[in-house]
C-alpha cells in the first residue's frame, strides 16, 4: 500500500478526534454554564431555542406521521440488513479485505454520530431543563402544603369535573371518548394559554400519534417530547380520557419546558382554559388522578374512599378503565422503562425522578391558594 493510500484513513480518523472533542466540549461547556446560571438558561430558552420548533418543529409538522418513529425503525432494519449484509461478505476474499477497511472506519464514524447527537440534545433539550419555573410566568410560588389544602384543591378539581362530565363524548361501554382528533384543539388550548402567560407563546406543531402504540403501553409510556424531530408523539392506544392532557404535556417540552412536573401542570391549565369540553375534562381528570395519588400517602382509608366515592360516576367509571388498562401492560418491560425514566431524569436535574410527575399537585395547591 502506498503512502497516498495509507494517509486519508489517519487524516479522517484525526478529524474525527477533533470534531468530536470540540462537540463534546461545547455540550459540557453549555450544559455546565446553564446550570450554574439559571439566568443564560432562561436567555437560552427564550431567543436561541425557539429556531429549533420553528424549523424543525414546522417543517415535520407537515407529515402526518411521527419522523422519530419511523428514523426508529429505519435505524432497526438498517441494522439488521448491515450484518446480513456483512455476514454474507464473509466468504469472499475481496469482500473480507473491504469489510476490515470498513470495520476500521466505523467506530470512527459512529462516535461522530454519537457526538452529534449529544450536542443537538444539548441545545434541543438539556439546557432547558435548567430554565426559570412555569411558576414565576404565572405568579405563584410552590411550596409544601397541609393536609386540609389538598382536601380542598380535591373538592376544587371534582366540582370542574362535575360541572364538564355532561358535555363530554362517551362510547358503547360508557367511557369517555374522544369526539374528534386532538390535533388541533392541543394547538389551539397551548396558542390560548400562550396569550396568556407570555412565556408560553410561540410555535406550537401538530402531536402526533405513534403508529406502534402498543409497544409504547409495553413500556407504559403516554407520549414522547422528540428533541431531535420537534414532535409531540402520544400513545394513540390509551384510554382517551388521558390523550388531550398528554398531547399538551408534550407540547408543553415543545416551549422548552422540560421539567415533568411544570409540563403537567402547562397540560393542566391548557385544558382548562380550552374550548373543548373534552380537553377540560381530562385535565380535571389527571390532575385529580395525581391529587388522589397524594391523599393516598396521608389520608385515613375510609376518608379517602369518601373521597373517591365523591367523584361522579362517569370519572370513576374512566378510573377504572385507566386502571385496567395499564395493569394489562405491567411486567419487567414497563419496570425496565420505568428505572431508565427515573435514571434520565435525574441526570437531568431531576433528583426526585419519575417521582418528579406528582410535584405538580405542588403547583396546583400554589395556583388555587387564593381561591
Amino acid at each position: 500500500m502506498t503512502k497516498n493510500e495509507q494517509t486519508p484513513p489517519r487524516k479522517r480518523i484525526r478529524c474525527s478526534a477533533i470534531y468530536c472533542s470540540a462537540t463534546l466540549f461545547l455540550a459540557a461547556l453549555l450544559l455546565v454554564t446553564a446550570r450554574a446560571d439559571g439566568v443564560f438558561a432562561e436567555w437560552y430558552a427564550l431567543h436561541i431555542f425557539p429556531v429549533f420548533p420553528h424549523t424543525l418543529g414546522r417543517l415535520f409538522s407537515l407529515l402526518p406521521f411521527s419522523v422519530l418513529e419511523l428514523l426508529l425503525l429505519t435505524l432497526i432494519l438498517g441494522l439488521i440488513l448491515a450484518l446480513l449484509y456483512c455476514l454474507t461478505m464473509i466468504f469472499s476474499r475481496r469482500a473480507r479485505a473491504w469489510l476490515r477497511r470498513w470495520l476500521h472506519m466505523a467506530p470512527a464514524v459512529l462516535f461522530c454520530a454519537l457526538c452529534s447527537i449529544v450536542l443537538l440534545f444539548t441545545l434541543s433539550c438539556g439546557i432547558n431543563y435548567s430554565r426559570a419555573s412555569i411558576a414565576a410566568y404565572v405568579g405563584i410560588e410552590a411550596g409544601h402544603y397541609s393536609v386540609d389544602e389538598l382536601y380542598r384543591l380535591f373538592q376544587i378539581l371534582n366540582a370542574q369535573m362535575a360541572e364538564v362530565v355532561t358535555k363530554i363524548g362517551t362510547d358503547s361501554s360508557g367511557h369517555f371518548m374522544l369526539r374528534e382528533p386532538p390535533r388541533q384543539p392541543a394547538r389551539a388550548a397551548m396558542q390560548e394559554l400562550g396569550r396568556r402567560y407570555g412565556g408560553l407563546a410561540g410555535y406550537y406543531p401538530n402531536p402526533k400519534p405513534v403508529f406502534f402504540s402498543q409497544a409504547m403501553s409495553w413500556l407504559h409510556i403516554t407520549g414522547i417530547y422528540s428533541p431531535f424531530t420537534m414532535e409531540a408523539n402520544y400513545n394513540r392506544d390509551t384510554p382517551h380520557s388521558g390523550i388531550p392532557f398528554t398531547t399538551c404535556h408534550e407540547l408543553a417540552h415543545l416551549n422548552g419546558f422540560m421539567r415533568e412536573d411544570e409540563a403537567n401542570f402547562i397540560g393542566y391549565l391548557a385544558c382548562l382554559n380550552s374550548d373543548s369540553a373534552d380537553f377540560r375534562y381530562s385535565g380535571a381528570f389527571l390532575a385529580t388522578i395525581y391529587v388522589l395519588n397524594a391523599l393516598h400517602d396521608v389520608a385515613p382509608r375510609q376518608e379517602y374512599l369518601e373521597l373517591y366515592g365523591a367523584l361522579p360516576e362517569q370519572t370513576r367509571r374512566d378510573m377504572q378503565q385507566n386502571a385496567a388498562y395499564w395493569q394489562r401492560f405491567a411486567g419487567p418491560a414497563a419496570q425496565l422503562s420505568q428505572d431508565v425514566n427515573d435514571a434520565y431524569l435525574k441526570m437531568n436535574d431531576q433528583p426526585e425522578g419519575v417521582a418528579s410527575y406528582g410535584r405538580m399537585v405542588d403547583l396546583l395547591l400554589a395556583y388555587y391558594s387564593d381561591f
